[in-house]
């Protein structure tokens, strides 16, 4: 089981990052955070496999929440989630230990592969691991 953290502050994003998450029976949604703060308190309880991590916060900027929770959770895949395009972007996330970045319009096709890809785990279908 992949375990997943979502931080993000629009409760629409949050929703359907969560049944992205859900239509595959190998992620499991431990926690959500709407705000900077909120995540570094939860992170280390919850132990995430995977942050999806959204880079403009109420109270913080992503990027340095992301810097804050690989400190505190080293083994955690973090996912700087924008909606800026271009290699400034992916480039300030790997300097922020994430790691990757995802612009917010691809999360629908992409989120679900990424999430597999960089835990190293098979993709799932109806419970089923495919070989």
């Amino acid at each position: 089981m992949i375990t997943v953290m979502i931080v993000e502050d629009y409760a629409r994003l949050r929703a359907l990052y969560e049944q992205l998450l859900a239509s595959d029976p190998c992620i499991h949604c431990v926690g959500q955070a709407t705000k900077g703060e909120e995540a570094l308190r939860l992170a280390p309880e919850l132990l995430p496999d995977v942050l999806l991590l959204d880079i403009s916060l109420p109270d913080a900027n992503g990027l340095e929440i992301a810097r804050c929770v690989k400190a505190i959770c080293p083994a955690a895949h973090v996912v700087i989630l924008g909606d800026g395009d271009g290699e400034e972007y992916h480039a300030a996330a790997r300097a922020s230990g994430a790691s990757a970045y995802l612009r917010k319009e691809r999360t629908v096709e992409q989120l679900v592969p990424l999430i597999h890809d960089l835990t190293g785990q098979p993709m799932c279908q109806a419970g089923l691991e495919l070989s």
